[in-house]
């Protein structure tokens, strides 16, 4: 396919996970792929890693994980873009899979592993995609986009600390774009990152959903995630 797809990892500090992470991406079976580092000027050996594969990078000082994003996707030659946590991995044929099913859509999204400190797997099913109204309905390195969408919805909201990726795939989701979605796992996500922070998370989405407007008592669902999420914690500690 002469399809070609953009995956952008934004790096700080991560020279403990970031091979893995680029060679799950050298290692996919579809070919058509750019692979983009966006690093925040690290302090360790993070850019001496980069540089031994042959991947396009930029180093520099950002404003936040969104701004490093943002650069990302304006810096990105590909039709599609997707984007990897510097500590997660794609499966091999997750490219793919995705391409496989992004026909006349704009969005295509898979099933996501997720993996707890403890060293514990979990697969975590794709939900029903109406509950981006409140959260996403599977892991943001399981989603893949047109690069139009970043272009026609302004990127992310460098605003936000952690959810500007819900916060963009949501307004996307409240604009008409067309989500397809496989039950293929697409990626493989570590869990314990900022998003795990439920204070502060929850006051994000909270500002997220008043200003999209897509819930009619955001107070209330961000209350429920909370809780939710929290004994889903106290689960995994004692599995």
């Amino acid at each position: 396919m002469n399809i070609k797809v953009s995956i952008i990892i934004v790096t700080f500090n991560a020279e403990k996970t970031l091979k893995k992470a680029i060679q799950s991406v050298l290692n996919q079976t579809y070919k058509n792929i750019e692979c983009l580092i966006i690093d925040g000027a690290s302090t360790d050996s993070t850019v001496d890693i980069i540089r031994k594969y042959n991947v396009s990078y930029i180093s520099e000082p950002d404003k936040g994980i969104y701004d490093a994003m943002n650069k990302g996707w304006k810096q990105a030659k590909g039709d599609w873009i997707l984007y990897l946590g510097a500590d997660d991995e794609l499966v091999p044929n997750s490219i793919e899979t995705l391409i496989n099913i992004s026909s006349d859509a704009d969005v295509v999204y898979g099933d996501t592993i997720l993996k707890f400190p403890s060293g514990n797997t979990k697969k975590r099913g794709i939900q029903d995609l109406s509950l981006l109204k409140y959260y996403l309905c599977s892991s943001h390195q399981s989603f893949m986009m047109k690069r139009c969408i970043f272009e026609n919805l302004d990127g992310f909201n460098s605003e936000y600390r952690i959810f500007g990726d819900f916060d963009l795939i949501q307004r996307a989701y409240l604009k008409g774009y067309k989500f397809k979605e496989t039950k293929e796992v697409i990626s493989i996500f570590y869990v314990g990152g900022v998003s795990t922070n439920n204070i502060k998370a929850e006051k994000e989405r909270y500002k997220i959903l008043k200003r999209n407007k897509s819930v009619r008592y955001p107070f209330f669902i961000c209350f429920y995630v909370a809780v939710k999420k929290l004994l889903l914690k106290i689960k995994h500690l004692y599995s």
